[in-house]
């Protein structure tokens, strides 16, 4: 009878953990980059969400003059709220045509806590349009809508 050393046995036995541990960390190499996008996705969420709740904006008034509409809004949030669009009757995108100004007529790049605003949309050459709004939709840059119904005649 021949002595055997299993050396072969010993050797195949290392090369299995050997694939089975470079194969473990290759998953979990590539599962970080998608476990922390995911985290980050979540935490951007959760942000943009508490952004959301911290701007809170009251409609005032609205006035229609000619070829432009005023409309009055308080800011009674925790977060300085900055209009990223404006859409009328749900569809006309007035971005380029507005203007915010504070009540001593100064050009404000967004609503301050605790502060009163005048959101200005100028229809330069198009009077039909103020006669004809229903509503105002202001989005915010947390992406936050805010409708603003007209109720005046």
């Amino acid at each position: 009878m021949r002595r055997r050393r299993g050396v072969s046995e010993i050797v195949s036995a290392l090369v299995v953990v050997a694939v089975t541990v470079s194969g473990l960390g290759l998953y979990v190499a590539l599962s970080e980059q998608r476990i922390l996008g995911d985290v980050r996705s979540v935490h951007d969420a959760i942000r943009t969400s508490e952004d959301q709740i911290n701007e809170l904006v009251e409609f005032i008034d609205m006035f229609r003059e000619d070829d432009k509409i005023r409309v009055f809004v308080h800011n009674y949030g925790f977060k300085n709220v900055t209009i990223s669009n404006v859409f009328v009757n749900g569809t006309k995108d007035a971005t380029s045509d507005l203007t915010l100004k504070d009540l001593n007529g100064l050009t404000i790049s967004s609503i301050p806590v605790g502060k009163t605003a005048e959101i200005f949309l100028n229809f330069t050459g198009d009077v039909d349009i103020p006669k004809t709004v229903k509503t105002i939709v202001v989005r915010t840059d947390s992406n936050k809508l805010i409708e603003i119904r007209n109720d005046t005649n």
